[in-house]
């Protein structure tokens, strides 16, 4: 009997080849044909091929497709041998990685990462050019699994061939970019610069000194290549081979980090003499670049002559540059910072009417880009300007600018380190402190008291003896506020006052058990004999009270009440840090005392800080209070100017507190999400928890596009486009999703999306695409209520399910069949608080996200409004219709036949109307739900 060997990947292709010239050109076969072919008889020339035209197929269709997924198989059988890959460039393979992880399908994950590992571990045993041409190929395509760098840096530290210019720089520059971080390597790159110095054209000398300069190596090796390269490049500076404008600008920002490398003197009056008659081909962008990195590497005083001449291009070209929207807060504080040296040194003729209009104009430039400075950018631009009183009076927009960005890092709250660096910078600029009005320096005051005792106390050891010291006089490092503090409760005299009360503080210092936190808070009522003791006590209880509360729920409430019935008595007592710690202990405890957050609102009126607005409106919201005083109270602050002293964080959080209160009316949304966009910084995207916060309160306050600027809602959707999901929680995405979804069902929120450019919709139809498996939380009582329900449907022999999902979110319970319902089973958590009454019966009132849940719901009940929603998520993703439907289970209208009929069933129903109900009335309240259909807003 004749025993047949296997094909190797030669043959296959071989036979494919051959029955290709009966059957027709390759060309002429079909995606799905070819796959199918390549699943038996595998060739890993077409890979890269077949796997971009996958991806010009409909994503779930492909997906889906079982020849897909054969092909894929057999490709990772046959990528684990790097024998089958010889034959393939390093860019084919590099192209193959990146299509597979672009098809996001499982085993094209599994493709990628087995060729990532084949060519890592040959990686040894190639030949120096060819380790060159992965390393670049890869990097090219951004793969940049660890594996293969570090394997790649070995290899390129083993090799003993020799490497041509172009290997060598291709090499440090994917490294340097990389981020890979391995003296050894780049001591190894650097002995090959000097193998191949003599080679070196000039266009490849600047990008290697940028990575010298840059990457982690022994300081002696960097100076010696640094050297070697720059002395090559002034040579052929010399003789004009080749230089270029870039080379130059290159080469001044990269040595302007490292100006002891070498003799900068050298480098500058070469590239001087070489740019004298130059610097009418540079661009203003380049010549502020240019004349800011030269100053840096110049002698202070030696070179103002030219320096002066690169400004006057840059005047020249002035507003062209406004008009292009170049002028960034960077290359303005670069500017800034040269004509302040020009100024300061120029003598004779060199600073002239044309350099002090220059002068005007970018101070006038930068007072409105100041707002997006960070605290190190801020205290440079304090260093730069060290103007005089009359400086500052005469650039009061400057002035007011930098005030007010002060203010808002110091409400922003960053690491204390960087407050202090703002100030110490301030010390060179005294005419800004002179020239402040006095609303300014109570705000400033207010601002940096509220950051604490310790901290101001630093920071008036800084200002002392300085201008700047009037920000601390009046202050004594207590937090601002029109009461009398009450004593601290350390002191002797009240230790010895209160022994009991002390003794008992002292020995609450871990987590308890429910007991003892019932003991405890007992004794805290007994004890405690003033307001700011019951805080005290309330602070101390507040983290363990909802957590171990589960076996004495009713005393240990009894006891915390008690405790708030004493700050509410004494609250005029507290000072305003002190009621607004009191509300957010009720809020952690899970307590909603709404008699204490009333008097609470009433004794603060506007006497207290933005961000302890902020503050105490969360805390209203955890709670999910319903009080009348809250939209008064919120008025005032808006009033008072609220927005004006809040971060763009502080104002996202405070629209998503407002939201889940239901609080603020369209044009105030409106109002506050330009703020957001005005203070923002434009050069990075909003942090992922203020865009989620922003995006749960657009959702929940039903703002719509056409409410506000257009502009406002295209910075949104940037922001959601940019989002780097690595830092994005559960939490954030169900925000960020329940935004999304109600651009979704609104029709005229959809117009809006059909307005921005294509990558943006992308973006705002993979959050409603998200799977969303994320099921609300809910209380013992909700999930005691929804077993009783489906108990009595099982006992009475009727069918239902649990927890269908709509694509937008799930519902608790579903009866099937013609007359079938979908039901919303209600706890207490879906209501706010106190509940009312009104003739003996509790009047409940959903929270807003319950109604937006309803909303939701009944949008996507409509006839064909799914299909609908689904076609324009297609459009959005700019893909062929797929299969599944916002991912509702296609089965649905088979179980739910009235799904396609015209009427929605969708019914609410709360553990109190159940509790009321009689056990024999039960069935039919659930079979029979007409009294309780919802419907929509107008009808």
């Amino acid at each position: 009997m004749r025993h047949w060997r296997p094909l190797t990947v030669r043959g296959q292709w071989a036979l494919w080849c051959h029955s290709v010239r009966h059957a027709g050109s390759i060309q002429s076969a079909g995606l799905w044909e070819l796959l199918e072919y390549n699943a038996h008889y595998f060739n890993p020339h077409r890979m890269a091929s077949l796997l971009a035209q996958v991806l010009d197929q409909p994503r779930r269709e492909a997906r889906g497709d079982p020849r897909l997924q054969a092909y894929l198989q057999k490709a990772i059988t046959q990528c684990h041998l790097y024998e089958n890959l010889r034959d393939l460039t390093a860019k084919d393979i590099a192209e193959a990685v990146a299509l597979c992880r672009e098809v996001k399908h499982p085993a094209a994950e599994d493709l990628s990462d087995v060729l990532v590992e084949t060519v890592s571990l040959q990686m040894p045993r190639l030949e120096a050019t060819r380790v060159s041409h992965f390393v670049t190929c890869f990097r090219k395509r951004q793969i940049e699994d660890a594996r293969f760098w570090k394997s790649a840096a070995k290899a390129v530290v083993a090799a003993k061939q020799p490497m041509t210019p172009q290997e060598v720089l291709s090499l440090l520059d994917a490294f340097r970019k990389v981020g890979l971080r391995s003296p050894r390597l780049f001591q190894a790159l650097a002995r090959r610069v000097f193998e191949v110095l003599d080679e070196l054209e000039a266009r490849n000398i600047p990008p290697m000194v940028a990575t010298f300069c840059r990457v982690p190596i022994k300081e002696e090796e960097r100076e010696e290549v640094v050297h070697a390269l720059v002395t090559r490049w002034l040579v052929m500076l010399d003789y004009k081979a080749g230089i270029t404008v870039q080379q130059i600008l290159s080469l001044a920002v990269s040595l302007q980090l490292s100006p002891h490398l070498i003799n900068t003197a050298v480098f500058t009056k070469e590239v001087l003499n070489y740019m004298a008659n130059r610097f009418h081909l540079l661009q203003a962008d380049e010549a502020i670049v240019f004349v800011w990195a030269l100053q840096r590497l110049v002698v202070p005083g030696s070179s103002t002559a030219m320096l002066a001449r690169g400004l006057h291009q840059v005047q020249r070209l002035w507003r062209l540059l406004s008009a292009s929207n170049e002028l960034s807060l960077q290359r303005l504080m670069q500017l800034s910072e040269v004509l302040a040296c020009v100024k300061e040194e120029a003598k004779g003729s060199y600073w002239t009417k044309e350099l002090e209009e220059l002068h005007d104009l970018a101070i006038e430039d930068l007072a409105e880009s100041v707002q997006y400075a960070q605290s190190d950018s801020l205290a440079q631009i304090l260093e730069t300007w060290k103007g005089s009183e009359a400086f500052w009076r005469k650039h009061e927009h400057l002035a007011e600018a930098v005030a007010k960005r002060m203010e808002e890092l110091l409400l922003e709250r960053p690491e204390a380190t960087e407050i202090i660096a703002i100030f110490q910078a301030a010390l060179s600029a005294p005419g800004l402190a002179k020239c402040l009005p006095s609303s300014a320096v109570e705000v400033l005051s207010s601002a940096l008291l509220g950051r604490g005792p310790e901290e101001f106390e630093r920071v008036q050891a800084v200002l002392a003896g300085s201008p700047w010291e009037i920000l601390c006089q009046g202050g004594g490092g207590s937090a601002p506020s029109t009461r009398a503090a009450p004593a601290a409760p350390d002191t002797v005299e009240e230790a010895e006052a209160h022994p009991e009360f002390r003794t008992l503080i002292d020995s609450w210092r871990s987590p308890r058990t429910d007991l003892e936190l019932a003991e405890f808070l007992r004794q805290a009522c007994s004890v405690s004999s003033s307001a700011s003791q019951a805080l005290e006590a309330l602070e101390a209880a507040a983290p363990f009270a909802e957590r171990l509360a589960q076996d004495a729920t009713k005393e240990v409430l009894q006891h915390l009440e008690q405790l708030c019935h004493k700050i509410a008595e004494g609250v005029d007592d507290l000072p305003a840090h002190g009621i607004v710690s009191a509300l957010r202990a009720c809020a952690e405890a899970g307590l909603p005392y709404a008699p204490l957050c009333s008097v609470a609102l009433a004794s603060l009126g506007a006497d207290l800080r933005a961000a302890q607005s902020v503050e105490v409106l969360e805390s209203c919201a955890a709670l999910r209070l319903e009080i009348p005083q809250l939209r008064p109270w919120l008025s005032l602050l808006l009033e008072k100017g609220l927005e004006r002293q809040l971060s763009a964080g502080g104002l996202a959080r405070l629209l998503a507190a407002a939201g889940r209160l239901g609080l603020l009316e369209a044009h105030e949304t409106a109002e506050i999400l330009h703020r957001i966009v005005t203070v923002a910084s434009p050069l990075r995207p909003l942090a992922a928890e203020a865009l989620a916060a922003l995006s749960l309160g657009l959702a929940l306050l039903r703002w719509q596009p056409s409410d506000g600027r257009a502009a406002d809602f295209w910075q949104v959707a940037c922001w959601i486009g940019q989002l780097d999901r690595s830092h994005v929680q559960p939490g954030h995405i169900f925000a960020l999703r329940s935004f999304a979804l109600w651009l979704l069902v609104s029709p005229e929120n959809r117009v809006a999306v059909n307005e921005l450019r294509p990558d943006l919709q992308r973006a705002i139809a993979k959050l409603v695409r998200e799977n969303s498996t994320q099921h609300r939380p809910v209380s013992d009582t909700t999930l005691k209520f929804r077993h009783e329900a489906a108990e009595v449907l099982r006992r009475a022999n009727q069918p239902y399910d649990l927890d269908i999902s709509l694509g937008l979110g799930f519902v608790d319970l579903a009866l099937p069949g013609a007359d079938g319902v979908f039901w919303l089973l209600d706890g207490p958590e879906a209501f706010r608080r106190p509940f009312r009454t009104d003739a003996g019966r509790p009047q409940l009132h959903l929270v807003p996200m319950e109604d937006f849940r309803s909303e939701l719901f009944l949008a996507v009940l409509k006839p064909g409004a799914v299909t609908e929603m689904d076609a324009v998520l297609d459009t959005w993703e700019g893909e062929a219709k797929t299969r599944t439907a916002l991912g509702v289970p296609g089965y649905l209208a088979r179980k739910f036949p009235w799904l396609e009929a015209s009427e929605v069933r969708l019914a609410r129903l709360d553990w109190l109307d159940w509790e009321r109900l009689p056990p024999q009335a039960r069935l039919s309240a659930l079979t029979k739900p007409q009294p309780r259909i919802l419907q929509e807003k107008g009808r």
